[in-house]
């Protein structure tokens, strides 16, 4: 039987991981949660109107406008629940613009496409977001080649933009991706040099590395 807390409950991630902490309901991994950077946050400040009867009045009240805007926005993603995914604007306003008028922002915003990435495509699910430091982070250092190569090598996308196929191949056997294997802090990465958030074409003049393309 399912157990469905009283409406208007005091609703804090101990009540969600109730069912959500056991096996076959949309499982969170409790101690991962906890360890992430979202661990202390309510699930209703991301989840802020989960569907479903049994959620009745456990919501977190309705989304504010930057938030709906960023939903609407990113919705040629199709992802399950693009409120959840556009909460991050909440709390990472800056970031959010940046992406907006990144190449990968404008092929979701702009061109519609799902092809392009948003927030968990790289930061990974955010139930288990830990902070770039942490080895466990999709953004860390020696592991953000992994990170973009997953788009960058996947082959109807370097068949759609003309990537080249071997761009994460040729950067692990370049002089930076050897220090980097060897594990030297200071070897640069993809984003070192192609930046993040607001990263633009490397035909762009504003692209860091426009100049070596």
């Amino acid at each position: 039987f399912l157990l469905v807390p009283a409406a208007h409950a005091a609703v804090d991630a101990a009540t969600c991981l109730g069912c959500h902490g056991s096996a076959g309901m949309n499982t969170v991994d409790e101690k991962k949660y906890e360890k992430s950077v979202h661990g202390s946050f309510p699930c209703v400040q991301c989840h802020v109107n989960p569907p479903g009867d049994q959620h009745k009045g456990m919501g977190g009240g309705a989304p504010d406008k930057a938030v709906k805007e960023f939903a609407a926005a990113i919705a040629p993603k199709g992802l399950k629940d693009s409120l959840a995914a556009a909460a991050c604007v909440g709390c990472h306003p800056d970031k959010v613009e940046e992406y907006k008028g990144s190449i990968h922002g404008k092929n979701v915003i702009a061109k519609k496409s799902a092809d392009g990435p948003v927030c968990t495509s790289c930061h990974g699910v955010p139930h288990y977001i830990e902070k770039r430091p942490s080895a466990a982070s999709k953004v860390y250092l020696f592991n953000i080649v992994e990170t973009c190569g997953k788009c960058h090598e996947e082959k109807h996308l370097t068949e759609k933009y003309g990537f080249s196929k071997l761009v994460m191949e040729r950067y692990l056997e370049s002089f930076h991706g050897r220090k980097l294997k060897l594990g030297h802090t200071g070897a640069p990465s993809c984003a070192s040099c192609h930046g993040s958030h607001a990263i633009v074409s490397a035909k762009d003049p504003k692209s860091p590395v426009g100049s070596v393309e």
